[in-house]
This record gives C-alpha cells, structure tokens and sequence, in this order.
C-alpha cells in the first residue's frame, strides 16, 4: 500500500511554523552550537589549527603527525556544531 504524506507547510520559513516551546529550544540549541565553535577557533592557538595545512611542508619536525591529527579532530570540533545548526530533517 503506497504511502503518501501531506503538509500543511507552503515551502516558507519552518521557524515560524513552531510553537513558542519549540522556538525556544532552537534557540537555546543554536546559541549553545555558536557558543561551542567561538570558544573553539578563540582558545586554541592558530598555529594548532594550522597544522593541519602547514604539516605538510615540514616545519613541525618530529610531532608533524601529531600535530595534523590533532589539528584535524579539532577543526572537526569546530565545524560539527555549525554543520549540525544548518541540518534540518525532512517531516514526515
């Protein structure tokens, strides 16, 4: 038996088709998420988060590796909370 499913939403804005509750915990979610990715890339130093580039040219010296793998989980921290801010499942 095929299923099909309807929604009453036009294709708009899914924020505004939310209750007050709901609204409340996007909010809530979306400043924790900011939170997470302004306190990742202000406290770790730039050239941690730029080993993952520079390792490659050699200037690290025997932590090269080390330092790529550390510097690639944490741009991992860093784009995560943002990637997971712009998914929206489909309803249904």
């Amino acid at each position: 038996m095929p299923s099909t499913v309807t929604t009453t939403d036009s294709g708009g804005s899914r924020v505004g088709s939310l209750s007050l509750a709901e609204k409340a915990r996007l909010a809530a979610f979306s400043l924790v998420a900011l939170a997470i990715i302004a306190l990742n890339v202000a406290l770790t130093p730039v050239e941690v988060l730029g080993a993952l580039f520079l390792s490659w040219g050699g200037g690290f010296g025997i932590h090269q590796v080390h330092d790529m793998v550390i510097s690639g989980l944490l741009w991992i921290a860093v784009l995560l909370p943002f990637a997971l801010m712009l998914y929206h499942p489909a309803t249904g």
